[in-house]
């Protein structure tokens, strides 16, 4: 019964020591998340629609997130990407580019 105790105790040590780590792994992620946006928000102005995406990435960085989508209508296909900027943030940002060229930003 004792080394039955002993297991619980340990078990019960490695959920709760777990659940701190997984609540400083979202806090340090929301952190990054902030800069990201605060990052976009000051070279904001220099991006323009219709930039390539190598062109705002050498400005902007690497973004938080990325989604891909493809879809054809009436024959015709279209790539949109949506790259994000601090997407857990409350001031985060969303680029759309259609075709590889940007069609709109967007804020959370």
């Amino acid at each position: 019964m004792k080394v039955l105790g002993i297991i619980t105790a340990v078990v019960v040590i490695l959920v709760i020591g777990g659940c701190g780590i997984a609540a400083l792994s979202v806090g340090n992620a929301v952190n990054n998340d902030d800069k990201s946006a605060q990052s976009f928000a000051k070279v904001r102005p220099q991006i323009e629609m219709g930039m390539t995406k190598s062109f705002v990435r050498g400005i902007a960085g690497k973004p938080s997130d990325t989604q891909s989508d493809v879809s054809t209508f009436m024959g015709e296909t279209t790539r949109t990407d949506y790259w994000y900027y601090g997407i857990l943030s409350e001031d985060g940002w969303q680029l759309v580019f259609e075709n590889g060229r940007l069609h709109s930003i967007n804020r959370s």
